[in-house]
């Protein structure tokens, strides 16, 4: 085994040839220091990687070392990526977390995730802890496991979900979340199309040991030996073909490929048209703006009118600098409506503000009617948002002073948007009662309104653990 160890505390601790003498089965073994430049091709040719992000949170005050962390981070990313043997190991020690930001005055700090280096799945199932945790449960009993956490005094981090990997929780929080992880895909690697996290082979998170260098490294590579060992014996027997066969495809095979992926693509590209929907819930400011836009003019809701329906939908953006956001057209059995629409995220609307008032009235759309869509608690999922109290009453206040005004104000959330095009999509509702909610000029909060009280619940039950049941 070829064994490259990125570290800050092993460097000239321990030799290699000390090792090798201990570990007869290791071909060579470098150490790299995190405060000298990488090598990306040389990170790839390594069967194991031992990536141990010990004490890198000391490196903060030094925007020296930062340049070069970061330079070593990217690479280390391109070399995870790049690395489609199936038969590789990395073993990542994590510490504490850090992120540095950069404002334009105080700090000349660039933006450094120390973990963002992993494919995006794995980086979101870890989730920093402010404060250290203590109380452990080994899982794994191997004696190579007991070993290292023998002297594992505290956790950083605790790991969130397993995903769509073969998983094996090594030690975790006693009768809680894992804070060790073996994550292990197997794959075809002929095939090109697969996604950043399926071309990996075995990854596994380790939380830091205090145990001393020398004795920590023989530890480690012990681990690193017995997982790289059992996960090789699952493909000593597999038929590895030649890299020649590649120059050799017959045109059977190439049109297959292509055809592969062609369809891919296409499953790809209508898999985000669809994901597209979700952006209405959680982004803000411009994001949501252009989220509503896409969701209104050829999104997934527009996918619904079917051509014989004497239905038409479009959405005009106002130039920068408007009082209203959007203009919204409906024509529903020759009906026209035109709507001003106006989205935000911020509490910013819910004050009684009289300026809100002339923004309305000083509106670039010749219409009396407008929907105020606003994206409040859009840091929760979407089953948290709906006893929530979204319209204030000074809000409400604003709206009656409007409908004074003969202006005829419809007040909705994202999530009741939402909710609409779910029971619109699964025959519900039909567009005829979708248009006639957006155009009552009533006070909406779906979760209390009588007419879909029913609906709620269906609503409720339709997503079980972020299935469709």
């Amino acid at each position: 085994m070829n064994i490259l160890i990125i570290s800050d505390r092993f460097t000239g601790k321990i030799n290699s040839e000390e090792i090798k003498n201990y570990k007869n089965i290791i071909e060579s073994i470098d150490f790299v220091p995190w405060n000298e430049k990488f090598n990306c091709p040389a990170i790839e040719s390594y069967e194991i990687v031992i990536v141990d992000m010990w004490n890198l949170y000391s490196y903060k005050d030094n925007n020296e070392l930062i340049s070069i962390l970061k330079n070593n981070l990217d690479i280390l990313r391109k070399a995870l990526l790049n690395v489609i043997n199936s038969k590789r190991l990395w073993i990542v020690i994590l510490d504490k977390y850090f992120i540095l930001y950069k404002t334009m005055y105080k700090t000349i700090y660039s933006i450094v995730d120390i973990l963002y280096w992993l494919p995006q799945n794995l980086k979101d199932s870890i989730e920093p802890k402010e404060n250290p945790g203590f109380s452990i449960e080994l899982i794994d009993k191997n004696y190579w496991y007991k070993v290292y956490f023998n002297n594992v005094k505290e956790w950083h981090y605790i790991i969130k979900d397993k995903f769509d990997f073969d998983c094996k929780i090594i030690a975790q929080i006693k009768n809680s979340m894992p804070i060790s992880m073996k994550y292990t895909k197997l794959y075809e690697p002929s095939i090109s199309s697969l996604s950043e996290s399926e071309k990996l082979g075995t990854i596994l998170f380790l939380p830091n040991s205090k145990k001393e260098e020398k004795d920590l490294i023989l530890n480690i590579l012990e681990i690193a030996e017995n997982e790289y060992e059992e996960y090789y014996n699952k493909f000593k027997n597999v038929d590895n073909e030649p890299e020649w066969i590649e120059e050799y495809k017959i045109k059977e095979i190439l049109d297959l490929e292509n055809e592969l992926k062609e369809y891919t693509n296409q499953i790809n590209n209508e898999l985000e048209f669809y994901k597209n929907i979700y952006k209405i819930l959680y982004k803000t400011g411009k994001e949501l703006e252009d989220a509503i836009y896409i969701f209104f003019k050829n999104g997934p809701l527009k996918k619904l009118i079917n051509t014989s329906d004497n239905i038409d939908l479009d959405i005009r953006q106002l130039e920068s600098g408007s009082h209203i956001d959007f203009e919204l057209y409906f024509n529903i059995d020759n009906k026209k409506i035109v709507f001003g629409l106006e989205v935000t995220s911020s509490n910013e609307w819910l004050k009684k503000d009289n300026s809100k008032i002339d923004q309305i009235m000083l509106s670039e759309i010749k219409t009396d009617n407008y929907i105020l869509l606003v994206n409040t608690y859009h840091h929760l999922p979407p089953l948290n948002r709906l006893d929530k109290i979204h319209f204030t009453n000074e809000c409400i206040d604003l709206y009656e002073q409007l409908t004074k005004l003969n202006k005829k104000v419809t007040l909705i959330t994202t999530i009741d948007l939402f909710i609409l095009y779910i029971l619109l999509k699964e025959k519900r509702i039909n567009f005829k009662e979708f248009f006639e909610i957006l155009y009552s000029g009533n006070l909406i909060n779906l979760s209390k309104n009588k007419f879909f009280k029913e609906h709620i619940e269906f609503f409720k039950n339709y997503f079980k653990g972020g299935k469709n049941v």
